[in-house]
């Protein structure tokens, strides 16, 4: 997949965002909102980076962003943001410690290592009622299965700005760097049964079986990217203004379609 492929800008996906439903209750202020997965195999840098990169993208021409980060390892989010180092390390090492931070008018971001300790970050949006995007960026480890997707979505349900008013599901899953673990461990059917009508991603190859049984496009992150993991920016490589325009394009999709 050549994700610069397409000629649709993303402003007109702010505006189409913007337009809203016009046979909603004019008494309910319906936020449009959407939700994008990144589920990275064990403990990867690739969490951060993909997680801080799509966001700011995003984030950059006017739609809100909440990333929400959620695992072990480093780096998390919070370097690519050039948060100090006492900020960023100290849920890494303090199991019960939250990081919640406003980065932009247009992005905030909040992470924990203990899935536990999320609870909800009023405010920091300056346009507050304008499109909404929850990207939550998750390491994956054999065993969770459902219980772990129930878990999953409790979180990122968590930082809607619909107030329980709308359903938060997932529209996009892009799943990471899982080879086998994934597909012997029968996650990745689970993933799909989940949310059937999401838009699958994957990094790191997939058999033709599994190929053939769900519709999932092939993300190539070897070409394109800067994989450097030494800048304290979120990366911004034509890569990601990119494949962010394919992502809306899918979620404005969907938006329209409730």
């Amino acid at each position: 997949m050549s994700p610069g492929e397409s000629s649709i800008g993303l402003k007109q996906f702010a505006h189409l965002f913007l337009s809203g439903d016009d046979s909603k209750d004019p008494g309910e202020s319906v936020i449009p909102e959407s939700l994008i997965w990144i589920m990275v195999s064990g403990i990867s840098p690739m969490r951060a980076f993909l997680g801080s990169g799509i966001s700011s993208c995003i984030a950059r021409h006017g739609i809100n962003v909440t990333l929400v980060e959620n695992g072990g390892g480093l780096p998390n989010a919070g370097y690519y943001f050039a948060l100090e180092a006492e900020e960023y390390l100290l849920p890494v090492l303090e199991k019960n410690r939250l990081l919640k931070r406003s980065v932009s008018d247009s992005l905030r971001f909040v992470y924990a290592r203990d899935s536990s300790v999320f609870e909800p970050f009023d405010g920091g949006l300056v346009r507050d009622k304008g499109p909404h995007i929850v990207v939550g960026a998750f390491n994956f480890l054999p065993g969770f299965q459902n219980d772990y997707l129930e878990e999953l979505l409790r979180i990122s349900a968590m930082y809607s700005l619909n107030n329980g008013i709308t359903k938060l599901f997932p529209d996009v899953i892009i799943i990471v760097n899982y080879g086998c673990v994934v597909q012997e461990s029968g996650l990745f059917d689970s993933i799909v049964a989940f949310a059937p009508k999401a838009a699958f991603f994957e990094v790191g190859g997939i058999s033709d079986e599994a190929a053939g049984r769900f519709n999932i496009e092939q993300l190539d992150i070897s070409t394109g990217i800067d994989a450097s993991f030494g800048r304290r920016l979120p990366p911004s490589d034509p890569f990601f203004s990119g494949f962010t325009n394919t992502l809306l394009q899918k979620i404005g999709s969907s938006l329209k379609g409730r």
